[in-house]
Formats: structure tokens, sequence, C-alpha cells
């Protein structure tokens, strides 16, 4: 979720300072309540409806299920958009030195969506920043990016171990959950960088993975939790738990792409924002 969130700061600030949108406050919570809270509440009433035993109404206020992050994220973007004249005239070290702040209070544990907007905003604000001040451009005339692409992927590796095996410890899942954000990150901005040079050819295959992105988010949970209500796929999960994340995420992704790319050329693909 920190990649994800990382992100959208990165493509908030290339909107803002490149193509020279989201200048107007009224257009842009138009635009963004269209992409997120829409979805957000037509799938919360859905969840309602389809798993009442599993739900109550009072989480659709407060960041459901999965589709909390629809809601974070909204949040993120209008404090982001009114906070927009300290973004735009601050250094890098100001904007470092609320990275830091930020990070140290994702500690504090809070319940919510609130919590969630907390945990998760320095990654917006390390997104932002890394546009903001060329980090992509920086990274390209690194002499060592593809060592720095390993090392991310084996550190991404090392941490999911530390936090699989951390036994619930708060402190263990915290640091390899940041460590897990800042590999992911440095992977994010050297692939980024591959593409703009055009090292890496453009694919049809990632353009569709773009436009579907939304579907695939709401649907894969949906799909998952339907899966969870039957006890021999819950005992074969339990019996494989290792390997079950990676079995799940190669039978739910195609399946929840399929069906996101066929509802969007349909007049219902309002309802993935």
């Amino acid at each position: 979720m920190p990649m994800f969130i990382y992100i959208s700061g990165f493509l908030y600030a290339y909107l803002y300072f490149e193509k020279h949108r989201y200048r107007d406050n009224a257009a842009f919570l138009w635009n963004k309540a269209r992409r997120l809270m829409l979805p957000y509440i037509i799938w919360g009433v859905a969840l309602l409806l389809i798993f009442p035993e599993s739900y109550i109404i009072v989480q659709f206020f407060t960041g459901m299920s999965h589709l909390w992050f629809l809601m974070a994220l909204m949040l993120l973007f209008v404090i982001v958009q009114f906070t927009r004249p300290f973004w735009e005239g601050s250094s890098f070290k100001k904007g470092f030195l609320v990275f830091l702040i930020f990070l140290v209070l994702r500690l504090v544990a809070l319940n919510g969506v609130h919590g969630k907007v907390l945990m998760y905003m320095p990654f917006f604000i390390l997104g932002m920043m890394s546009h903001r001040f060329h980090l992509t451009e920086r990274i390209w005339h690194v002499r060592y990016k593809v060592p720095m692409l390993m090392a991310s992927l084996v550190l991404i590796f090392l941490a999911w171990t530390i936090f699989y095996y951390s036994n619930h410890a708060y402190w263990a899942k915290s640091l390899a959950s940041l460590i897990i954000a800042i590999s992911a990150m440095i992977l994010i901005l050297i692939v980024h960088a591959m593409l703009e040079k055009r090292a890496l050819p453009q694919s049809h295959i990632i353009d569709s993975l773009d436009r579907n992105s939304m579907g695939i988010y709401i649907l894969h949970h949906i799909f998952i939790v339907e899966a969870f209500c039957y006890p021999p796929v819950c005992a074969w999960l339990e019996i494989h738990s290792l390997i079950a994340p990676a079995v799940l995420f190669l039978l739910v992704l195609p399946v929840s792409w399929l069906l996101s790319g066929l509802i969007c050329r349909t007049r219902l693909s309002f309802i993935f924002g």
C-alpha cells in the first residue's frame, strides 16, 4: 500500500507541475470525488448487500473493507491540495523534514481511515518530492542502476520474510513494511527512469493494466473473500500458507482484469470511476 500511495503522490506532482492541472480547487474536488468516492459508495453498498454477515453499515462511514484505500486517498488529495502553497515553494530540506515528521507520526497507532491517512501521508509526500526535485532524472545518471534494482528486489524479499515470520511483533512488522516501501520506491524510480528514456519498450499489456487498475483493485478482494467462504479452500490455504498468496494472485488477477476490461467497455464503466 505505501507503494501505491507513493505513485499517487508522484502522479499528483507530475500532473500539477508538468501538465498544469488541478489549479481549480472545485474542479479538482469534483474530479477526485467522481474517480474515488463514487466507486466507494457503489461498491460499499454492494459489499453490504453481498456479505451482510461480514459488514455492518457503520463501517461504510469509517473506511469499509479494502475500499478504505479510496477514502484515505481522497483525504490525502484534499489535504495536499489545500496546503498547495507550502509544497509549491518548499525546498528539498523542508519537504524532507516534513516527510520525517510524518514518518515518526505514522508509528502512532490510530484506528479508522484517519489513522490510515496519517500512516500513509509520508509516502504521498515522498512521491511528490520524487517528481518535484527530479529524483527520476538523478537516478538515471547513477552508474549502478541495475545493482540498485537487484538490491531493491532482494531487500523486498528479505523484508517480506521478516514480516511473515515476525509472529505479529509490531516493531518487526513496522520495520519490514518500511523496508519494503522504500525498496519498492527505489524500484519504481528506476523503472520510471528507464521508461522515460525509452530503455524499456512500451507495452499494450501495461496500458491495459493501467486502464483497468481500479477495477482490478475493487474486484480482486471480493473474489478472495468469496473464496474464503468455502471450507476446502480455507483448509488448503492454511496448509500451504507460504505459497497461498502467490497462488491467489495468479488466479484472481487475470479474472479481475478480464472482468474489469469487459465492464469498462460498457455503460457501466462509471462504477470504476
